[in-house]
């Protein structure tokens, strides 16, 4: 009798059915001072389409996948690879036929576990998006919220710093573990400095320019923080990954800017509401000196 054998046989069966289902795929562990970059590619049914390159902003490529029509359809790919920290590096997309990837299909990178950029019909036939190395945002919403508590006073040249971590890296918010933080750090200010625009200092706005209205670097980091979360987070895509953390959630600000309104009776109907605005802006870009041609400088408001 040959029991152990068979209990060997039954492991190796295991390992390879475990190395079988990851053969498109690659892992990295890296080393202190760097960080993990992950691809994640799922083909449709034209798989020939799509390849894609990740570089260093001087152009040399660190990875890349699917060149010369490589791809199989509706199949998984993912590769992975360490960068050094506070580096640079773009992600390229090609779709030959120019229509993107069909849905479910599409590309995820990720930075370190956090879903930086996504893409499917959308990709078209070009695509890009370039990040850092790593994202600074959790560390950043640290400080912001010691800052707010009392228990780590912040200058205003730190607390503008953390203002530009939130414009620079709004796309390392749609994670769970950060939007849990995110929600607590507009909760704790809300309750022991005031929601955003109903403050002395910030209830008629106040200018984009630091030099013209200067001291309030915590309102400006609390902007840039409210504002990249209805951009980056409050999205479908996002909701349905975490529908506990978004449903219902309303920036008290709103109770002064743009103002309350209950919900509607039947969500199938129409409604319109007025709100506080006073500029149009056919760029989409948001409000600043002078957009209307009109000599103001228009305050700065999350409206979503």
């Amino acid at each position: 009798m040959f029991v152990v054998n068979k209990f060997i046989m039954r492991n190796v069966i295991f390992v390879s059915f475990i190395l079988a289902l990851f053969t498109n795929y690659s892992f990295a562990q890296c080393p202190a001072g760097q960080v993990e970059i992950r691809v994640d590619i799922l083909t449709d049914n034209y798989g020939y389409e799509n390849y894609w390159t990740l570089s260093y902003e001087s152009g040399d490529v660190i990875i890349q996948g699917g060149q010369e029509g490589v791809y199989e359809n509706f199949t998984n790919y993912s590769q992975t690879v360490c960068v050094v920290e506070q580096t640079s590096v773009v992600f390229e997309i090609y779709d030959q036929y120019g229509d993107g990837i069909f849905t479910p299909g599409g590309y995820w990178l990720y930075v370190d576990d956090f879903l930086v950029s996504s893409g499917s019909n959308d990709i078209g036939s070009y695509a890009t998006f370039t990040t850092n190395t790593p994202c600074e945002t959790s560390e950043a919403l640290l400080d912001l919220q010691n800052h707010i508590n009392g228990n780590n006073v912040l200058s205003q040249s730190e607390l503008l710093a953390i203002r530009d971590i939130l414009l620079a890296q709004p796309e390392c918010l749609p994670n769970e573990e950060v939007i849990v933080l995110a929600k607590s750090i507009i909760e704790d200010y809300d309750n022991l400095v005031g929601p955003l625009f109903s403050t002395p200092d910030t209830v008629n706005g106040f200018s984009k320019d630091p030099l013209a209205a200067p001291g309030l670097g915590l309102e400006r980091a609390m902007i840039a923080l409210q504002q990249a979360i209805l951009d980056f987070v409050i999205t479908p895509e996002v909701y349905l990954e975490y529908p506990e953390h978004i449903d219902g959630w309303v920036f008290n600000t709103s109770y002064t800017f743009p103002g309350y309104v209950d919900p509607p009776a039947d969500p199938s109907l129409n409604h319109s509401v007025l709100i506080r605005a006073n500029f149009e802006d056919p760029d989409g870009a948001n409000p600043y000196f002078n957009i209307n041609g009109d000599g103001t400088n228009h305050a700065l408001r999350p409206t979503g």
